[in-house]
């Protein structure tokens, strides 16, 4: 029978000291010469991730494994150090057993841990269209830092904006490398303002910390600054943020600013533990090299951060960004902050002499910022230039939430409505707290018309935001447009009872009075509505709404009257570009009440608005479609369809072709020629791109019956009745088949409801002229 262990003996009958006979095994050895190796191999593996760019946690799972193996060393050391011939119960039951216990310890300890390279391949497309790769980090490995404010330590409040100052920098300066994802205040001012703080008070650690462990960031970067004399002192605390410990502080000191922040930072990265090897390897600029020399341009620039991101002082913010580049003229950062802030201050035409010059000076921008500017590229009529700098920059740097929205932006500009819902929902996976995107992706749905999964979607957003009211009125806005009538009230009450301040839901509650059929009730509804109404956003929203009520009953004279008053009302809520748009979206209402000279008046007016911005010529060029399509006047409306179809594909915006119901404006104009037949492939083309726009049935149903399909007629206008009761077109179409098919008491119903509803329209009306005229028809033949 085997021995469970040799005996510690010599010969027969001699026992060896327990020591002594570990040495004749040569134990002491082997375990001596295994201490040496495996040492060596950590040494080893620590350098190859170092130099190779692979996990650090490699080298840790080397380590456990030398000493995890030490069991294993010693059983073979001891026992295979002697005579024996076979192996022994020692080795065939202590080796499985500590292999297995080995490999419990190291899936306990590395489950779910990359061991590989750091790296990862990604495909992208370069500026010419090329496709490249390149190596960047996977997510698992990036760095991701919140840069706090730097607090003054000095008595001299004039060095004040160096608080967010010297963040920029480093944000700046730090973002040149792709192993580091850093926010700054900026990035989390939203939530800064939630809990009553802005740019201009301290923060304490625990809010820090509270913010970084939200948006899952590793490191809390903060400190203090000072200036004696002409040199600057800059304090640095690195933070653990799970822990809120310090792990490094370190001051530098030196007469230049910026020649100080770039030793701070290329030391930060080794606080952080980026790969030496990388921080050798990698192009970093200067910060002045990406930023500007100067300071004065440098603190009006940092102001003009505060004022937009903090105070939403628009005009002020472009101001400062004037003084800045009036300092420094190649800032290229102050060129392209300028881009935005000049458009959010309704000065289109400055945003884009800043974005030619923001372009000129690409080269002082750091890769990301050139793909915020290169993504923006569809105001110059580079769509896929601009498409493709969203996808690299996504693609690129994988946790940034500009970037995701950027792209996601992109898709739904171009009617990509599944890429978009994926953009969005990696938004909300990488902060969880952007639940309001949870409306864009049911939006989205509604696109695709997944009507239910759209509904869904709103109630989650309804449970996950502080919007449960909105997340109620965007449900009622699905159901009553699908006519489902009674649910969309009753989610417009609960909207309603829960924030009793807001009147949207009760202006809404009387619309669908209004589009159910309930209309004399509805304008009384709208009218009391307005006298509470305190607000510019719910007057707007009610004189919106009266145009659709003027719209329905053919109060054409009415509406144009009340034009003015709701395009003032958009002005103030959003801005001229909105006010311009409504005006143009408007302007057949004019031609309906019999003035189209007052149309084509209001259209040159407007022109003298639009100078070079592409978008405002656009909405210009579909207010001159409907004038030609009211007026019946195909061969003037057909050509500006194609253009303006051309016009927003060149500058990616193809949803506004469905925004703007250009193929159904193709479906009108085939109709106005009497190919019938072409008109039903672009109306039912429209209605598939539009799954929600049901009322398109209506146009359906007209040109079956005008081509003799009774049947299909039939079907197609009771589809739009469901959803538009009130809409006194259907009924007059409905009577036109019923009259073709014989059923006077039908046509005669039909009719009379049509001019119960038109009953105070103007006499220019339309369909008030062919309902009476019908009515007549039908009553000769009685």
């Amino acid at each position: 029978m085997a021995k469970l262990l040799p005996a510690f003996e010599v010969g027969q009958g001699k026992q060896l000291p327990v020591f002594s006979a570990l040495v004749r095994r040569q134990v002491p050895q082997v375990a001596v010469a295994y201490a040496g190796v495996g040492w060596g191999l950590v040494q080893f593996v620590d350098w190859l991730t170092n130099r190779y760019a692979l996990s650090s946690s490699l080298t840790d799972f080397v380590a456990y494994l030398v000493v995890l193996f030490v069991p294993t060393m010693l059983i073979l050391a001891y026992c295979r150090g002697g005579e024996e011939e076979h192996w022994t119960w020692w080795e065939k039951i202590g080796v499985p057993v500590n292999l297995l216990v080995a490999a419990v310890v190291l899936w306990a300890n590395f489950q779910g841990k990359e061991l590989g390279s750091i790296n990862q391949t990604v495909t992208i497309q370069d500026s010419s269209g090329r496709t490249v790769q390149r190596e960047v980090p996977k997510s698992a490995f990036r760095k991701r830092l919140a840069l706090a404010y730097f607090e003054n330590a000095s008595s001299d409040k004039n060095l004040d904006w160096l608080r967010q100052g010297i963040a920029i920098a480093l944000q700046t300066d730090l973002s040149q490398d792709l192993y580091l994802s850093v926010q700054d205040s900026y990035d989390y001012s939203e939530k800064l303002k939630e809990v009553g703080f802005s740019y201009k008070d301290p923060l304490p650690l625990g809010l820090e910390r509270r913010i970084a462990n939200y948006y899952g960031l590793n490191y809390i970067v903060t400190g203090t600054f000072s200036k004696k004399a002409e040199e600057y002192i800059v304090r640095v605390d690195l933070y653990d943020a799970a822990r809120v410990k310090r792990l490094t502080r370190r001051t530098y000191k030196g007469p230049d600013l910026f020649d100080l922040l770039d030793d701070l930072s290329v030391q930060l990265k080794r606080d952080v533990e980026v790969p030496e090897q990388h921080i050798q390897d990698i192009t970093d600029f200067p910060v002045t090299e990406v930023l500007t020399r100067s300071l004065p341009a440098f603190e009006h620039y940092t102001r003009a951060k505060n004022l937009r991101e903090f105070d939403g002082d628009y005009s002020g913010a472009m101001t400062q960004l004037d003084q800045a580049i009036a300092a420094d003229p190649s800032f290229a950062m102050a060129h392209l902050e300028q881009v935005e802030s000049a458009l959010l201050a309704g000065h289109p035409e400055k945003s884009e002499r800043a974005y030619q010059q923001a372009e000129h000076y690409a080269f002082k921008l750091t890769e990301r910022s050139q793909f915020i500017l290169k993504s923006g590229n569809w105001v110059n009529g580079r769509s896929e230039e601009a498409d493709r700098a969203a996808q690299q920059w996504a693609a690129l740097y994988p946790d940034d939430l500009k970037a995701q929205l950027t792209l996601a932006k992109h898709y739904l500009d171009n009617n990509q409505w599944p890429k978009a819902i994926d953009a969005f929902r990696r938004m909300i996976e990488l902060d969880p707290g952007e639940a309001h995107y949870l409306s864009k992706i049911a939006e989205a749905q509604l696109r695709l018309g997944r009507t239910s999964d759209a509904i869904a979607t709103f109630q989650q957003y309804g449970e996950q935001s502080n919007d449960r009211p909105g997340a109620y009125e965007e449900i009622a806005d699905i159901y009553r447009t699908i006519g489902q009538f009674d649910r969309a009230r009753s989610y417009y009450r609960q909207a309603a009872a829960i924030n009793t301040d807001d009147l949207s839901p009760l202006i809404e509650l009387a619309t669908t009075d209004m589009l159910s059929g309930q209309l004399d009730a509805a304008y009384k509804q709208y009218r009391a509505l307005l006298a509470r109404a305190r607000r510019t956003d719910e007057k707007r929203q009610i004189y919106s709404r009266l145009q659709q009520y003027y719209s329905l009953r053919g109060q054409w004279k009415q509406a144009i009257a009340e034009l003015p008053v709701l395009s003032e009302q958009i002005s103030k809520t959003s801005g001229p570009i909105n006010s311009f748009f409504n005006q143009a979206i408007r302007i057949d209402s004019f031609v309906e009440a019999g003035q189209p000279e007052v149309a084509f008046a209001t259209l040159a007016r407007l022109q003298g608005q639009t100078r070079s911005n592409f978008l405002l010529k656009g909405l210009l060029e579909s207010g001159y479609l409907k004038v030609y399509l009211a007026l019946e006047d195909p061969d003037r409306a057909e050509p500006l369809i194609g253009k303006l179809e051309q016009l927003f594909r060149r500058y990616g915006q193809a949803h506004l072709i469905d925004d703007l119901g250009l193929v159904a404006a193709r479906g009108k104009v085939a109709e106005l020629r009497r190919d019938y037949r072409q008109a039903l492939g672009y109306y039912q083309q429209f209605l598939k791109n539009n799954p929600t726009e049901i009322g398109t049935n209506l146009d359906i149903g007209r040109c079956y019956r005008l081509s003799g399909q009774l049947s299909e007629a039939q079907d197609a206008l009771q589809k739009a009745l469901q959803v538009a009761p009130a809409d006194p077109e259907i009924h007059y179409e409905l009577a036109e088949v019923a009259q073709a098919r014989q059923d006077s008491a039908t046509a005669l119903k039909e009719v009379q409801i049509a001019l119960q509803i038109l009953q105070p329209a103007d006499g220019s009306d339309k369909r008030l002229k062919e309902a009476k005229a019908l009515l007549a028809k039908l009553q000769a033949k009685a």
